[in-house]
């Protein structure tokens, strides 16, 4: 099911419960702005109620505001049985562990970074397990497969690589005492890194790498140079 921009109105009506269990929500580009149209985007979800929606994708840039309280609206008002979300949009470590709670049920997430998207190892370390009692219930005990494509970083990217591991060791197979990663793909764009050379992922990250898929989980992290 792919929607497209319905409606201009202030005041939109009252939500349309859909029988969905694939829904696409894509912005419309504008050409003078040269960007989405991310207030109708944001705004769209509140127009809907998907009770039997398994999997979501949303492309466009969204204001953080207008993000967070509509997806959160959207997802709490549906109470559906989501098990994969790809987001193309405007997001940040500020907030986006925030709205993992509500995502019980899912297994597969998607993170693709624009480039003027920050993202910070909070987002990473919301997903960490602990074997501690004491700890708190971890977020996505369902999740399977994890990958993420990033633009733009305040954590500096070897940093980056090393709360990844991290989170994914605590979701091995020997650790784990939720349901275990399968697979991660971690891509970081390196703006202003002309050199593949200054791309290395030294030798304890890449020693860790090689303990996490010797224990079954595929891992695959890159690190690629733009000169942009």
């Amino acid at each position: 099911m792919f929607l497209y921009e319905p409606f201009s109105s202030d005041s939109p009506p009252p939500p349309t419960v859909i029988n969905a269990r694939s829904l696409e929500v894509t912005g419309c580009f504008n050409d003078i702005l040269g960007h989405f149209n991310d207030f109708r985007l944001a705004k769209l979800l509140d127009l809907l109620t998907a009770t039997r929606l398994e999997n979501l994708t949303c492309t466009g840039l969204l204001k953080e505001e207008d993000w967070q309280t509509s997806f959160r609206d959207f997802i709490s008002r549906s109470q559906c049985p989501l098990k994969t979300l790809i987001l193309h949009c405007d997001y940040t470590g500020e907030y986006l562990p925030q709205l993992l709670p509500l995502l019980p049920t899912l297994t597969n997430l998607t993170l693709h970074c624009d480039q003027v998207t920050v993202v910070d190892a909070s987002v990473f370390d919301g997903l960490i397990t602990t074997v501690e009692p004491s700890s708190i219930v971890p977020r996505l005990q369902q999740l399977l497969t994890l990958s993420c494509c990033v633009n733009k970083t305040e954590t500096q990217p070897l940093l980056l690589v090393s709360h990844v591991l991290t989170m994914a060791e605590s979701r091995s197979r020997s650790t784990s005492r939720v349901e275990s990663l399968n697979a991660i793909r971690l891509s970081i764009k390196l703006h202003g890194v002309p050199s593949r050379n200054e791309c290395d992922l030294g030798s304890e990250s890449l020693l860790r790498l090689l303990r996490l898929n010797e224990d079954g989980m595929a891992v695959s992290i890159t690190l690629d140079p733009s000169d942009a």
